[in-house]
């Protein structure tokens, strides 16, 4: 799963993340809820790493 997460752009990442959360809370089930947000922490990590490397990038560039 994470190369696949790898390839999605920061836009694609954030609208599965606003999914994702909208089932977190459609659920009762407590084991899927978990799951559920296990996958979104995931998903805000690489957000995070691709904004940091987008950042990285501008700063090499100058």
């Amino acid at each position: 799963m994470t190369a696949e997460i790898n390839t999605l752009s920061l836009d694609e990442l954030e609208k599965i993340r606003e999914k994702l959360f909208q089932l977190g809370l459609l659920t009762r089930d407590a084991d899927l809820s978990n799951k559920i947000y296990e996958v979104i922490d995931l998903v805000e990590k690489k957000m995070e790493a691709k904004k940091h490397a987008r950042t990285n990038q501008s700063y090499g560039s100058k």
